[in-house]
């Protein structure tokens, strides 16, 4: 009965890491084409889902364009100091690829979120792009990924 109750999970290979990584990468680009055809398809006048304007829209471009450009400074650090804490073994790397890259993302959350609440395509293609860039500088390397 013991032995049914243990872990029986095959460990995660350098393809598999990457390919979870190009998937987190690949939210920004996601949530770009959702706006995209929002704006297209969907939205018959500017002004996004409830037309937020002024100050509020701004408020939100301005904490989004600052959690976009801050986590992905940060995020490359967070990465660092938790392979340093807890080892170089491929498990430690991909779980701390994992969280920096999503902390790195929650920018295009931002921008996202500034779409559908202004309608304003081009403004929130800025945080977008940040996170974007800042997932592509965090996507680990095979050899990055097998050195020990």
């Amino acid at each position: 009965m013991k032995a049914e109750a243990q872990d029986k999970s095959q460990p995660v290979s350098v393809p598999q890491a990457q390919v979870v990584a190009a998937a987190i990468a690949a939210a920004p680009v996601v949530y770009f084409i959702v706006c995209l055809l929002l704006d297209q398809l969907v939205l018959e006048e500017p002004g996004g889902f409830i037309g937020m304007t002024g100050v509020p829209s701004g408020v939100l471009f301005g904490f989004g364009l600052i959690t976009a450009c801050g986590m992905a400074l940060v995020a490359p650090r967070m990465r660092d100091a938790i392979i340093a804490q807890s080892g170089k073994s491929l498990e430690i790397k991909i779980r701390a690829v994992i969280l920096s890259m999503g902390l790195a993302e929650t920018g295009a959350v931002f921008g996202l979120l500034y779409f559908l609440l202004t309608g304003n395509f081009i403004l929130s293609l800025i945080p977008m792009a940040i996170a974007f860039v800042g997932t592509l500088l965090l996507f680990p390397s095979r050899r990055w990924l097998q050195e020990r």
